[in-house]
Parts: structure tokens; C-alpha cells; sequence
């Protein structure tokens, strides 16, 4: 079993630090990505990147998408924000009510190290 899993992340790109040591790497909208070592849980949170590492958001607790939007809540409980994808824009809101309110509906979100993308896989 050990050995199949070495393969795998041998062959599949990106997929090895998932496998053995925890660690997320989620497509996001419009060339982010959300990522987080496991081991560093603490220390770290998680983050959201562009892939040019120019803009993004860290200290990342939960996050939801919803188009080219991420909603999201800081992991240290400082409230919450609102992450535009297309221009880079981060807004912070104090309360889960008033992310819903400006959302113009529920978000339901989820702990980033649960949370998986519908934009696919992607290579690191």
C-alpha cells in the first residue's frame, strides 16, 4: 500500500504533501488558490493566492465561494471578509450577519482544511 502511494504522488503532481502529510491545495476563481501545511496548522492558517503571489488574504479559518467571489472568516476570530477574484479587493466585515447581508443570502462556510474546490485539480 505504501508503495502504491509513492506512485500516486509521484505520477500525480501535487497530490503527495495531501497524501502523506495533510497539506491543502484548492483551486479557487480567476487563477487563486487556497493552500496550508497541515503541520503548521497553527502557526499559519490558511491562505489565499494568486498565483503570482502579488494579492490574497491570509490567516484563512473558512471560506465559501460563490462565483468570483470568496467569502470567508479569519481563523484568529477577527471577523470576516469578502474576497473579489476578478480584481483583487478584500473587504473586512465584523459579523457572520452582515457577510450574509452583503452576500445577498446565506453563506454557509466551511473550514479550510475540509473545504474542496469545484475548479479541479491543479499542479503545483
Amino acid at each position: 500500500m505504501a508503495g502504491c502511494g509513492i506512485l500516486f504522488a509521484l505520477l500525480i503532481r501535487g497530490e503527495g504533501d495531501r497524501i502523506f502529510f495533510g497539506d491543502i491545495y484548492e483551486r479557487l476563481p480567476n487563477g487563486y488558490s487556497l493552500t496550508a501545511m497541515a503541520k503548521m496548522w497553527d502557526l499559519d492558517l490558511a491562505s489565499i493566492r494568486e498565483d503570482s503571489g502579488i494579492r490574497g488574504v491570509r490567516g484563512v479559518g473558512s471560506l465559501a465561494v460563490d462565483g468570483r467571489f470568496i467569502f470567508g472568516g479569519y481563523g484568529d476570530k477577527r471577523g470576516y471578509f469578502i474576497f473579489d477574484t476578478r480584481n483583487g479587493t478584500n473587504l473586512n466585515v465584523a459579523t457572520a450577519a452582515e457577510l450574509d447581508s452583503r452576500a445577498g443570502h446565506r453563506i454557509q462556510l466551511t473550514e479550510a482544511f475540509s473545504f474542496r474546490s469545484s475548479e479541479g485539480s491543479r499542479d503545483f
